[in-house]
């Protein structure tokens, strides 16, 4: 802004003056007004965690769970072995569908061509988690600073911030590389394409939904959410095209074992009636064992998500009509991310187990889904004081999920305390008031 000296014109005083942002009305408004906008935060924090990752990896003790297995596995699928009951590593038989062996057959040939260079694998995991924080950073921008203001600004630091604030995540990258991290960062990309204003978006982003599937098939907690997305911003035969690209995918990435030993691979590949060990659940330690592995209870888990389920989609199947006839308008990106991220989290609530690496499930939408059902997200002009509650409340319940996933072993206070989060999340999810499904022309340009 120009210097006003006593020699300046009195009307270019006074248009000077009223053109220059008015002074935080409070300390909660200037601590607000502190907060830097997005293209100086996100890069800030991505080069920290550029910084950070490859000091964990020195100093902290790489942890043997999977890896062994994973390489055991893929050397099974190299060896031409095709029955799925026959492909197994350490840990037992190999439970992922076959994009697994195709993206660690590429690391073990990367890693000392039988795996044994661990050092390199962590240094490439240390890449899938800044380049999954990247395109978080990106989807965060667009559902909460899509434009630069002070409570915008605030918000989206407040985001990223605790998304990068997770130990356990990052011993799940880059001290165990679990496929779990691949599987959410294919997810996530889905997402950003799905946020994308371009012509065949969805198609893309069935793409890599269901590439993502072929890692890890926890990423199926999404597709209620998908398929009410494409029939909301399609026409049925751009939704039925999307629908064929998710199969394709499975089917092509599958044709060595389902040309082979078909059952073999759909029964072990998507093996939905397993039942998980209780020496390692996170969530239900306070149950006896008997209750854990009993059918009551599970029957009485998949009730109550499926019940969820329902409420979350009779929310937002109100907002927008189903197959339009065009699908030139861009849909609102906070409104496609909550509906995404909520339905995900209602399988992870009702799930029969959660292990430690599961946290890379849903911790990328916790501060997304507080944010939203415990600040004015949808206000035009919050409060000061209501922005700070609300990421009060994102911190502390988040916090909260940290500290049951970093004890181990789990405890029957432990189990406690994420249940009780898990349950602030859900009530944040049902309150949040439902955003617009689509964008203005003017902000739809913008984006």
């Amino acid at each position: 802004m120009p210097l006003l000296t006593a020699s300046t014109p009195r009307k270019t005083r006074t248009s000077l003056l009223a053109s220059a942002p008015p002074p935080p009305s409070s300390p909660l408004a200037f601590l607000l007004s502190l907060a830097p906008p997005p293209s100086v935060s996100s890069p800030l924090l991505l080069l920290l965690e550029a910084l950070l990752l490859p000091l964990i990896i020195s100093r902290v003790a790489y942890t043997e769970i999977d890896w062994r297995a994973y390489m055991q596995e893929v050397a099974g699928y190299v060896g031409g072995e095709r029955d799925y009951r026959e492909l197994r590593g350490d840990t037992g038989p190999l439970v992922y569908p076959a994009g697994f062996l195709y993206v660690y057959r590429v690391l073990r040939s990367a890693c000392g061509g039988d795996g044994s260079d661990v050092r390199l694998a962590q240094h490439i995991f240390a890449g899938v988690y800044l380049l999954n924080a990247a395109v978080l950073h990106r989807v965060y921008r667009l559902c909460l600073a899509p434009e630069p203001s002070p409570s915008s600004n605030f918000l989206y630091l407040a985001a990223i911030s605790l998304l990068s604030l997770s130990k356990r995540l990052h011993s799940i990258y880059v001290l165990r590389c679990f496929n779990d991290t691949v599987s959410t960062l294919l997810l996530n990309a889905s997402l950003l394409l799905f946020l994308t204003p371009m012509k065949h978006r969805n198609h893309a982003a069935s793409l890599a939904y269901s590439l993502s599937v072929s890692v890890k098939m926890n990423t199926l907690l999404y597709a209620p959410a998908v398929l009410l997305h494409y029939l909301q911003t399609s026409s049925l035969p751009s939704t039925l095209l999307s629908l064929s690209i998710c199969a394709l995918v499975q089917l092509l990435l599958g044709f060595p074992f389902l040309s082979t030993f078909p059952l073999s691979y759909l029964r072990k590949a998507f093996e939905l009636d397993r039942v998980f060990a209780y020496e390692w659940t996170v969530n239900w330690r306070f149950l006896p064992e008997a209750t854990f592995v009993s059918k009551p209870w599970a029957l009485l888990l998949l009730s109550l998500h499926l019940l969820s389920l329902a409420l979350l989609i009779r929310k937002y199947y109100k907002a927008a009509p189903l197959l339009p006839s065009s699908s030139s308008r861009t849909p609102n990106p906070l409104y496609v991310s909550l509906l995404l991220f909520s339905c995900n989290f209602l399988g992870i609530a009702f799930s029969r187990t959660l292990h430690y690496q599961f946290l890379a499930w849903f911790h990328d939408s916790l501060p997304l889904l507080l944010l939203a059902g415990y600040a004015p997200l949808s206000s035009a002009s919050p409060s000061p004081a209501s922005l700070l509650l609300g990421a009060a409340a994102a911190a502390l319940t988040m916090g909260a999920i940290e500290y049951s996933f970093l004890v181990y072993p789990s405890t029957n206070l432990s189990s406690a305390v994420l249940q009780i989060a898990n349950l602030v999340v859900l009530v944040g999810i049902f309150r949040a008031d439902v955003p617009k499904p689509f964008l203005k022309k003017a902000a739809a340009k913008r984006a």
